[in-house]
């Protein structure tokens, strides 16, 4: 019962984190979280696609690859809502 608010506050922390340093992987988690525990969609998306984004100057290959996987996954579930 507790955990929706304990998940946004872990997202309000990581988010203060990354105000201050380029910390790519946190966007991952962030968009991890999102996915997974409280399954908002487009969060997710908008997160992992950040980290994308973020990441690209310095890959970081394992996290990537799960990023670019799950946003295939993200973008089939949102295109089946369309439909």
């Amino acid at each position: 019962k507790r955990e929706p608010v304990t998940l946004a506050e872990v997202e309000a922390f990581n988010l203060g984190i990354l105000s201050e340093n380029n910390k790519p992987q946190l966007y991952f988690w962030i968009g991890y979280l999102s996915y997974k525990k409280m399954s908002d969609l487009q969060k997710a998306q908008l997160y992992f696609e950040k980290f994308l984004e973020f990441s690209s100057c310095r890959p970081i290959d394992f996290l990537d690859k799960k990023a670019k996987a799950f946003l295939s996954e993200i973008r089939n579930e949102l295109f089946k809502t369309v439909l």
